[in-house]
């Protein structure tokens, strides 16, 4: 198996705060949970974990929608929005 990271790129700690509860949520949900040949299972595996984040699982902060969903919401409200004068 090829080694794609050093056990240090993978427990640096990350320079935004924001960005670790992300990278709790995606070792804790997926990283963790599987046993990756190679970088291309990990990319798909990443692409398939961000659309069901985006498409399929409800977000509080946001109201309890989905981002792909409020997102539809933001394009709609603005295309009906008259334009500033």
């Amino acid at each position: 198996m090829q080694l794609w990271a050093t056990e240090g790129e993978m427990n640096r700690q990350p320079e935004v705060g924001v960005s670790t509860p992300y990278n709790r949520i995606v070792r804790q949900e997926w990283l963790d949970q599987n046993c990756f040949e190679n970088i291309d299972q990990v990319q798909a595996e990443a692409v398939n974990w961000l659309w069901a984040c985006n498409n399929e699982r409800v977000n509080i902060a946001i109201g309890g929608i989905t981002p792909a969903t409020k997102l539809n919401l933001a394009a709609y409200l603005y295309a009906r929005t008259p334009p500033l004068t």
